[in-house]
């Protein structure tokens, strides 16, 4: 089995390599939801991708996107809402893969199932930024314009190694019933507005390693380290995970740690 190295950049944003082969998921690096992507910036910290793969198509997932699709190449892959941001800022056609609930894309060794998802509750009960584009939208785009466009739970294989990632604070059941996964990324922020979300989770999935990811204050630059946002309980979370399965070994990682499975 060849080693899968996987490195997580803050709130769902992860690089994953595997024989040289570079997946990125959710990568957003800026940090300031009032700032543009600054390529330069972007470059020294992600200097190749071969393919993108998109959870849902808010700011904090996707704001990255098209300038990092733009200097790598890379293949984009996600909901139509997704797909329609990048060619608005012009990521060109042949780079971007539409795909909806239970799509499946194959590169070489990589392939990524998008589960169908569910995104986690606001303060008002709602999901933020709603809705989606059947066209691309015009520019500029301010943070609430990044619509949803619905969530996934993508499901990345590289060669024998797996990882599923639950990048919001809710799930559909049955869409992640029976898996197993080399790794379960959790994304942890607002976990307590879904009903027995980590119990469901991991009533789902087994595992041998938990994540947790979306957990820190992505408003702070990368220099500035890892700082948990104050409403979201870290080491709660990793009771109630290791409680539920024991045998897993919970993770809380650091910003830019690196994690190597194989």
């Amino acid at each position: 089995m060849s080693l899968l190295s996987v490195q997580w950049f803050g709130v769902n944003a992860v690089r994953f390599t595997h024989k040289g082969f570079v997946v990125l998921l959710d990568p957003y690096l800026t940090r300031d939801p009032d700032a543009g992507s600054d390529p330069g910036y972007l470059k020294r910290h992600l200097p190749k991708a071969n393919v993108i793969v998109v959870s849902h198509s808010h700011w904090d997932h996707l704001a990255d996107v098209p300038a990092i699709a733009g200097y790598t190449g890379a293949t984009v892959v996600g909901s139509q809402t997704t797909t329609n941001i990048c060619r608005a800022f012009g990521v060109p056609e042949a780079q971007l893969v539409t795909e909806g609930a239970d799509g499946v894309y194959h590169e070489g060794e990589f392939k990524v199932r998008l589960l169908p998802s569910l995104h986690a509750l606001s303060d008002d009960g709602k999901v933020a930024y709603p809705g989606s584009y059947a066209l691309p939208p015009p520019l500029p785009l301010r943070r609430e314009d990044y619509l949803e466009g619905g969530t996934f739970a993508p499901l990345l294989s590289f060669g024998a190694v797996s990882v599923l990632d639950i990048g919001s604070a809710n799930c559909i059941d049955e869409a992640i019933a029976g898996q197993h996964c080399d790794l379960l990324l959790v994304s942890i922020a607002r976990m307590e507005r879904t009903p027995r979300f980590v119990e469901r989770v991991l009533g789902c999935v087994t595992t041998p390693r938990i994540m947790a990811v979306h957990f820190d204050d992505f408003t702070r630059s990368l220099e500035d380290g890892l700082w948990p946002q104050p409403y979201v309980d870290v080491e709660g979370f990793r009771r109630q995970a290791q409680r539920l399965a024991p045998s897993a070994q919970v993770i809380l990682p650091d910003l830019l740690e690196t994690l190597t499975i194989g």
